[in-house]
């Protein structure tokens, strides 16, 4: 992925693996924008967020 790319990490509220600071620490240092969300905040903003996003990524 090239450094001006979005990576949209969408989670349960209770289902974000334990190692996701790490993960995302990761991605940022690889020049990464990176956009953790939970699935309980409003419809439309994570709408927005998926729109926003290069790519998705989902735990459930």
């Amino acid at each position: 992925m090239s450094a001006d790319r979005t990576v949209l990490v969408l989670h349960e509220p209770d289902g974000a693996p334990d190692d996701l600071a790490a993960q995302v620490e990761a991605l940022r240092a690889l020049g990464l924008q990176v956009d953790v969300r939970a699935c309980v905040e409003p419809y439309d903003q994570i709408l927005d967020a998926t729109l926003a996003a290069d790519t998705i990524v989902f735990w459930r």
